[in-house]
């Protein structure tokens, strides 16, 4: 997903109330009732501090890649880890796309 790293969150007024750059000082700011910031659905939806304003954004989707050095790729243990970590997305996807706030 892309960053929404420097993203505003608007005040009620419809001003910008905090600019904040991280995804760290984004949830803190909503957290407090700054405004609205973007977050990633894993991050927002384990926080019982921030409510959901919209439904996800399609926009933000994007793909993920695994990248590997090619002499690497073929050495059992680097595979392990590829497998794992396919694994992992897979098992999180609803979490992940946020579908499953339940889970949370």
């Amino acid at each position: 997903m892309p960053s929404p790293g420097g993203r505003h969150g608007a005040s009620s007024g419809g001003g910008v109330a905090v600019r904040a750059s991280g995804m760290a000082m984004q949830m803190a700011a909503a957290r407090a009732g700054a405004g609205l910031v973007v977050l990633p659905c894993y991050l927002g939806d384990a926080d019982p501090g921030v409510i959901r304003a919209t439904g996800r954004l399609a926009e933000l989707d994007a793909a993920h890649w695994l990248i590997v050095h090619q002499d690497l790729r073929r050495v059992p243990r680097i595979q392990a880890v590829m497998a794992w970590i396919k694994d992992m997305f897979e098992v999180q996807r609803p979490r992940l796309e946020g579908l499953d706030r339940a889970a949370v």
